[in-house]
């Protein structure tokens, strides 16, 4: 998943979340349409250890709906 997230001032910080496999999302609730281009998300990960912006999902809530990362 790429995230940008609208810090102060341009341009928009890019992070890549790492999921699990699609087996393991699909058994945690995740549909190919779970997520579309636009959606305004609260995400939670661990981030990496090399510090840059990134890192593996915990969870992803968009709305009312709650996600977890499938690792």
């Amino acid at each position: 998943i790429t995230l940008y997230l609208d810090a102060d001032g341009p341009p928009p910080q890019r992070y890549k979340i790492e999921t699990g496999s699609v087996n393991a999302l699909q058994r945690t609730g995740w549909s190919a349409d779970s997520i579309k281009a636009g959606d305004i998300a609260e995400v939670s990960f661990k981030p990496l250890k090399n510090g840059e912006p990134g890192g593996l999902l915990v969870e992803i809530k968009i709305g009312d709906m709650v996600l977890s990362g499938g690792g």
